[in-house]
């Protein structure tokens, strides 16, 4: 179900009026399309750094900081605290990448920008031919976000 973020302190008590939520859903709608439009203008490789600079100063003070401290201590256990937080800085980094990548992936999968290159080690070009559905596994090397959208224009 649909609800407001930055006005989420409203919580449940919005409901009770749905003109005035709808009216709040859509402002905030409209705010954060002009938000990521702002972030998201320029060539990929300035939308995706702006993304890491955002990512590295938001992302270290929200709650999931801890989560995300708590997670890498406990795959890397013998990794000392500082190295841990210096590894969540840069997880933050790639989340805010992806994010802002989003509002250019048509530029980034664009055949003619050459930038994603789909090398069929895996039998696309079978499940294509044959049109049976299929499973593909892929690593989380970079935006893994893009595998769908430039397999789908190779």
């Amino acid at each position: 179900m649909p609800h407001l973020h930055f006005l989420g302190s409203l919580g449940r008590r919005i409901d009770r009026v749905p003109a005035l939520r709808d009216r709040l859903w859509r402002l905030e709608e409209a705010t954060l399309e002009r938000v990521c439009r702002a972030l998201g203008a320029g060539d990929p490789d300035t939308v995706s750094a702006r993304g890491e600079r955002l990512g590295r100063l938001i992302g270290p003070r929200l709650r999931k900081q801890r989560h995300v401290r708590r997670n890498l201590a406990t795959a890397f256990p013998d990794w000392p605290a500082v190295r841990v937080e210096a590894m969540a800085i840069r997880v933050w980094g790639a989340t805010g990448r992806t994010m802002l990548e989003y509002t250019c992936i048509g530029q980034i999968c664009d055949p003619a920008q050459d930038r994603v290159r789909v090398l069929d080690l895996g039998g696309i070009e079978q499940v294509q031919r044959t049109g049976r559905p299929g499973i593909f596994v892929a690593a989380h090397l970079a935006n893994w976000n893009l595998l769908p959208v430039a397999a789908a224009r190779s």
